[in-house]
This record gives structure tokens, C-alpha cells and sequence, in this order.
């Protein structure tokens, strides 16, 4: 049964290519039409200058269908739509979503933006390129590298441990030197991961205590003691018990440099976007989202949107 449409306008930015739109996408924008006003409906292979074209279509939040891939790429214009966005999780990983307690549920994803409750999360970047879940070099970019779009879409979040394993067997130990306002930290790491958000990796977690909304960065160093301690490291990360890991180094920072013996790739949001040295930052509140997280401000679109229905009258 349809619903009559929410009182919200939306431009809603789809992405074919995520992996689960071939089997989620169609239903996703039939319940944001049923929701939402929608102002628009663009593919992320034609979206230019899109806070412009918000603004122009009067939209009072953007959705994106998609992953954390779609929405990494996006962050830039949407930072400057100065809208909230929504998120419908049609991705591989999804670990923005998870984070926000956005589930994978189309129709509980939709109701989430429909309901209205806005969280202003951080955005981290790296060498100035923005990103919402993390950043890192060493094994991380391995797996990014190794990869392929099709196994994504076969395999859905089963991609990235099988990945895992094909970076491990070739992994080499990186020198590594981390400043922060507070410390140095030399080592040799197989994996460096910068954390913004709570989990990456199809699920891992970047810190027992991390949060997106913090103002801080979650580090953390794999250091190769042995080759039991380096097997211990995967559930470590899964579930939370980082601390209790001899081969896990762990911090937090407001300010993150990274030079490496060798300049490397880096790994930003899934996907190979700078190299080494690296300096990552955090933007506090960033980014308005619709999101169900505990401490969330209740949205006053609803104001905005009877002013806003009353000037197009």
C-alpha cells in the first residue's frame, strides 16, 4: 500500500554499480518515492557540482543509494550541500551504516530519513581528501588492490576476509613513523589503519572505543610478533579486543602524520586515493546525517519544509 509522500524533498543520488542494487535498487527508489518528495534522480556517473543542483532543485537533504565507495566520493559535495544526507545501503561492506545503525532493511533505511533525527558526524581526511570510515596502508591497501568489482558482487562481504588472505601470504613488514602532538611511534607494521568511524573492512572494528562523532581518530598498528599472534589479529578486530592483543598497537588523535620507509599507497574508504607520507586530520560534525545514534538533535525540517511549501504556493 502506497503511503502519500513525506513532506521532505530529496535529490536522491542512485549508483548502479554498488552490489546490491541490481537486487535492492528498484525497490530503494520506489520506497524513497513513496517517502519522499523527490526532486531528483541522478546516477552517480552524471552527478557534477552537485550541492549546486540542490540547491537549484530546492532539495532539503540528499539520499544516497549506494556504498561506502558512492558516498567517499561524494563527501566533498555533499560537506558543501550543507543538507542532511541520508543513507539506503546498497554497497558491499556498508560500514558506514553500521556504524550510524543504518541497517541493510530498505524500508527501515527509509523510514530512518523519513523520521528525521540528525546526527553530525566527523569526517577525517588524508592529504586533504575526505573520508568517513578509515584510512590505511599496508595490508588494508593489499586487499584494496586485490579486489575485484565482480567478486564484490558475487561474494558480497565474504570479498574482503578471502582478499585478506591474498594480501597476507604477500605481505611485507613496513617501517613506519607516526607523530602526534603528543608522541612518536616508530615500528615496523603489516597494517596502519586511521579510523574515523567504528568499523572498516567489511565489518572491522577500528577501536573498542570508537565513535563517529568524537573528534578524535582511532589508530591502529598490526605489529608481526609471530605468526600466532598475527592469526589472533582478525577476531581481535571482529570483536572488539583490541587491548587485550599483544600484536596490536592502538591510540588516539585529533592529528595523524605518517612517513614510511618506502612511499606506499593508501587506502581511503576502500579504495586507493593517495600515498605516503600522509597527514590525516579530523573535521568535527561535518556532515549532517539522518541516522538512529543516541544523541542525535530531532530535525526541524519539518518547519523548514512548511515554510519552504508555503513560499513555492
Amino acid at each position: 500500500m502506497s503511503a502519500a509522500p513525506f513532506s521532505r524533498r530529496a535529490l536522491v543520488v542512485a549508483n548502479p554499480r554498488a552490489s546490491r542494487f541490481a537486487d535492492a535498487g528498484a525497490l530503494a527508489l520506489e520506497r524513497l518515492a513513496e517517502t519522499l518528495v523527490i526532486a531528483a534522480t541522478l546516477e552517480t556517473d552524471s552527478v557534477t557540482d552537485l550541492a549546486e543542483r540542490a540547491r537549484a532543485e530546492q532539495a532539503d537533504c540528499i539520499v544516497v543509494a549506494g556504498g561506502d565507495g558512492t558516498l567517499s566520493r561524494l563527501l566533498s559535495e555533499l560537506v558543501a550541500s550543507d543538507v542532511p544526507i541520508g543513507i539506503i545501503p546498497l554497497g558491499t561492506a556498508n560500514d558506514l551504516a553500521r556504524t550510524l545503525g543504518v541497517p541493510l532493511d530498505i524500508d527501515v533505511a527509509v523510514r530512518i530519513i523519513s523520521d528525521g533525527l540528525i546526527t553530525r558526524i566527523d569526517l577525517g581526511t588524508a592529504n586533504d581528501i575526505l573520508f568517513a570510515n578509515a584510512a590505511s596502508v599496508g595490508l588494508a591497501a593489499e586487499v584494496a588492490a586485490r579486489m575485484s568489482k565482480a567478486e564484490k558482487v558475487k561474494l558480497g562481504v565474504l570479498s574482503y576476509p578471502l582478499a585478506l588472505l591474498r594480501a597476507w601470504k604477500a605481505a611485507r613488514p613496513l617501517r613506519v613513523e607516526i607523530m602526534t602532538d603528543e608522541m612518536t611511534w616508530r615500528e615496523e607494521v603489516i597494517q596502519l589503519a586511521v579510523g574515523n568511524g567504528r568499523y572498516h573492512g567489511g565489518g572491522l572494528m577500528v577501536a573498542e572505543e570508537a565513535s563517529i562523532t568524537d573528534g578524535q581518530l582511532n589508530v591502529y598498528g598490526v605489529v608481526p610478533r609471530s605468526r600466532w599472534s598475527l592469526a589472533t589479529v582478525l577476531p581481535a578486530l571482529r570483536f572488539g579486543r583490541h587491548r587485550r592483543n599483544r600484536a596490536l598497537t592502538t591510540f588516539s588523535a585529533s592529528q595523524v602524520e605518517v612517513r614510511t620507509s618506502r612511499s606506499v599507497p593508501v587506502n581511503v574508504d576502500g579504495e586507493i586515493r593517495t600515498t605516503t607520507p600522509v597527514t590525516f586530520t579530523v573535521r568535527p560534525g561535518a556532515l549532517p546525517i539522518f541516522a538512529p545514534l543516541a544523541g542525535g538533535q530531532s530535525s526541524d525540517c519539518g518547519e523548514k519544509n512548511a515554510a519552504t511549501d508555503a513560499a513555492r504556493s
